[in-house]
């Protein structure tokens, strides 16, 4: 008797009492009370004597209790089991299946063994012992199929040629009807008209309630053709030079509607399905983790016989077929891992030497933004609906969503200036771990000077543009610095301006493929970006307001201050309840803000005015409800009065958010301005009375009570030479004609220039003139 044969032997053995004792332990647990010990009981001199006396009270699965000692020895009872006799047993039957049947030479196949019991007999146990020829197959995986859950063994030898396998029910119920045992996957060596797959009776059963069962399985032939397949190659980045194991991959065949899988072997060479051959078509190849290439039309041979796929690009860590950003960052959650590591991704495993490092973040780096929107005549639309994707894991932070916005830009800009915009990254408390910037500018009006990364990211992407087309592309993400929150800075680009005019200057793309986003744990966790840039129209040395049309429908205009002339300026925003206008005493940017009576648009909405056609741009929510009143102090800081909050402050003007630093219900204060050269006194109109607060002394009182002309609503300081004597406020008063009315709080006297400048505008809203662009 051979070592092999003995060692199986003795396996068997222990895998069939294994098997019984599953059956035992699953068919049988019931009380023992009525179960006496055998007469015939080993006494201390090794002589037989009567022991009927004993009884076992323990019930099946507890320890064996103590009932008594013989000579001072303590006596265990156990357990005698007799065979279960409710049921007969019924004959189990083992059928193969094989998949592809004929099987090619050189292709893989599965056999999967089917359970077939007769008078639906239950089954809670199964070995199977199969030979096969190992110079015409051998086997690379066993699958069980989990029906019965409990895997006692699972071995196979491809020197030998066999495979034991053996699995019983221990949480599933027995089956009692047709199920599958196991997949057993080969791949074909040699030609063979019938090679058999034996079961060996002598060492396969099938169990339940602890009997054997009757078991029967014919011999299973198995043809292997040479089925005149077409050879393949593919060449593969980052690779060790081949042959060599890291060659060795799964493929994915998308040929006219049907999807196929191969494998390469060391040096990267593989064979095309049989179903597949030369011809007028074309066909998609592609890797779980590269870039698909597409072959023909026509798929042909080359010099060596073989269709040649090219080389297939890596970095698809997701398997979508395009090198993004969430691609990056899942590469990123594998960072110097290493097969079997908890978090290891296989995918992201590029150059297949099992660890996730540099070097295959250099290789996604080499391939980011490709495919370029399927432009590339070489790259296949491939089909994702069959393409299996890797899941992407969630954000790992709840801190919210993640928001892409420029800095303030310079305003006024005039052909020939050269200015800096920095694109910001607003993470908030989420983690980001990385983020793509992709911005349009019109090229006639712009040109890019050059792009300086952000310090926060250190693993740049893509870093490019072009004045021709006027993008910019930038991608950049976390490897070695820490994750980041918060605000920081993505990058920055210097421009010139070549000149001034036009819509759409420059502002954030949002489609794909050129799509902004941030990510973080490979999922994109963008909401919206923020801080579409225009060069917009400053203001120039006249007076801005804005008037109430009907209910809440807007219209800017203007006076100018040498002939009194007064235009309107852009068209009637109806439904957007404009009610507060100021200008910035530096840049001469026109600001505006809407109360709550709006259709149309969002109320306590913040916008920027072009100074030069009346468009505005909404720049984002204030936070409150209704903005009654803008006014800018000398040092720029812009004040707002929220009716029923009180006074608040928008610190950043890119977003318009806006804090309450002093709350006040009442009085419900519709105009505010600041007093001339003084930054914390200020002037409010609540009806026909004129407030006065003072920030520092923190003293509110009413300074000209009943003294304005009627229900006024806007307010504004004039600068210094404009009206006589300086210090004189404008005023914009309910259903008032609008005249050049002026306000003295010295003496609280209205002086009226001219009461009869526009009958059509009789209810300003907002008032404001630019101290910067006027004091020249």
């Amino acid at each position: 008797m051979t070592l092999t044969l003995c060692k199986n032997r003795f396996w068997l053995f222990i895998t069939l009492f294994l098997l019984t004792f599953f059956s035992m332990v699953s068919a049988h647990e019931q009380g023992s009370d009525n179960y006496t010990m055998p007469k015939d009981v080993l006494s201390n001199g090794g002589d037989k004597s009567n022991s009927s006396n004993y009884q076992m009270v323990a019930t099946v699965g507890q320890n064996a209790t103590i009932k008594g000692t013989a000579n001072g020895k303590v006596l265990y009872s156990g357990f005698h089991h007799p065979a279960n006799t409710s049921l007969t047993p019924f004959l189990v039957k083992l059928v193969a299946v094989i998949d592809p049947s004929p099987v090619c030479k050189g292709e893989d196949f599965e056999v999967t063994f089917q359970v077939a019991p007769v008078e639906s007999q239950p089954v809670d146990g199964i070995q199977v012992y199969l030979d096969f020829e190992p110079d015409k197959m051998q086997i690379n995986s066993i699958a069980s199929s989990g029906v019965l859950d409990f895997t006692l063994m699972e071995e196979f030898d491809n020197a030998t040629g066999y495979i034991n396998f053996a699995a019983g029910s221990w949480e599933n119920a027995p089956p009692t009807g047709n199920f599958e045992l196991v997949t057993i996957n080969f791949t074909a060596l040699e030609e063979s008209e019938e090679t058999l797959l034996q079961v060996d009776p002598d060492q396969s059963s099938s169990t339940f309630g602890g009997e054997y069962l009757p078991q029967e399985a014919d011999d299973t032939p198995v043809t292997i053709e040479e089925c005149n397949q077409l050879g393949c190659k593919v060449a593969l980045q980052g690779r060790a030079s081949p042959p060599d194991p890291s060659w060795e991959t799964e493929l994915k065949i998308y040929a006219e509607g049907n999807i196929y899988t191969i494998n390469t072997d060391n040096e990267g060479h593989c064979q095309l399905p049989k179903e597949l051959s030369e011809g007028d078509y074309s066909l998609c190849v592609k890797n779980s983790h590269t870039l698909a290439n597409r072959i023909g039309p026509p798929v042909a041979v080359n010099g060596d016989d073989m269709i040649d796929f090219g080389t297939l690009l890596e970095g698809d860590v997701n398997d979508d077929n395009k090198v993004f950003m969430d691609d990056f960052t899942l590469l990123l959650q594998s960072k110097d891992k290493c097969q079997g590591a908890s978090g290891y991704n296989a995918n992201a495993n590029l150059n297949a030497d099992n660890c996730v490092n540099t070097d295959d973040a250099l290789l996604l780096k080499a391939n980011y933004f490709k495919p370029k929107g399927n432009e590339e005549p070489s790259i296949c639309e491939w089909d994702n609906s069959v393409t299996p994707s890797v899941l992407r894991s969630g954000v790992r932070d709840g801190g919210g969503t993640v928001t892409l916005r420029t800095a303030p830009i310079p305003s006024g800009l005039i052909a020939g200036t050269t200015f800096d915009v920095v694109v910001q990254v607003q993470a908030n408390k989420q983690l980001a771990e990385g983020a793509a910037a992709y911005l349009n500018f019109d090229p006639e009006q712009l040109q890019v000077n050059h792009l300086t990364v952000g310090n926060t990211f250190d693993f740049v992407l893509q870093n490019e543009f072009d004045n021709t087309q006027g993008h910019i592309n930038f991608a950049a993400g976390v490897w070695d610095n820490e994750v980041p929150k918060g605000l920081f800075t993505l990058v920055t680009i210097n421009m010139t301006v070549l000149q001034v005019g036009g819509e759409e200057t420059l502002s954030f793309n949002t489609t794909a493929p050129r799509q902004t986003e941030a990510s973080s744990g490979g999922k994109s966790v963008i909401s919206e970006q923020r801080g579409e840039v225009v060069i917009i129209a400053p203001a120039s040395c006249q007076l801005y307001a804005v008037h109430d049309e009907k209910r809440n429908d807007s219209q800017f205009f203007t006076m100018r201050f040498d002939d009194l002339t007064i235009s309107a300026l852009g068209p009637l925003y109806k439904g957007h309840d404009i009610e507060a206008l100021a200008i910035h005493p530096e840049t001469n940017m026109i600001y505006a803000a809407s109360g709550d009576n709006v259709t149309n648009g969002k109320p306590g909405h913040f916008y920027r005015v072009d100074g030069e056609n009346g468009d505005i741009y909404p720049v984002g929510s204030t936070l409150f409800d209704e903005i009654e009143d803008l006014t800018f102090s000398p040092d720029g800081i812009l004040y707002a009065w929220a009716k029923g909050d009180g006074l608040i402050t928008i610190d950043d003007l890119t977003t318009g958010e806006g804090t309450l630093v002093l709350p006040y219900s009442k009085p419900l204060i519709e105009g505010l301005t600041l007093k001339k050269n003084e930054g914390n006194v200020f002037f409010g109109a609540v009806g026909t009375d004129l407030w006065q607060y003072d920030l520092v002394a923190k003293t509110l009182e009413v300074i000209c009570p009943d003294k304005l002309l009627g229900e006024t609503e806007a307010l504004e300081i004039m600068p210094d030479g404009l009206l006589k004597p300086d210090g004189l406020l404008l005023i914009g008063t309910h259903n008032v004609p609008f005249g050049l009315h002026a306000f003295n709080p010295e003496t609280c006297e209205v002086i009226e220039a001219d009461k009869t400048l526009s009958n059509q505008y009789n209810d300003v809203e907002g008032i404001a003139v630019p101290v910067e662009a006027c004091g020249k």
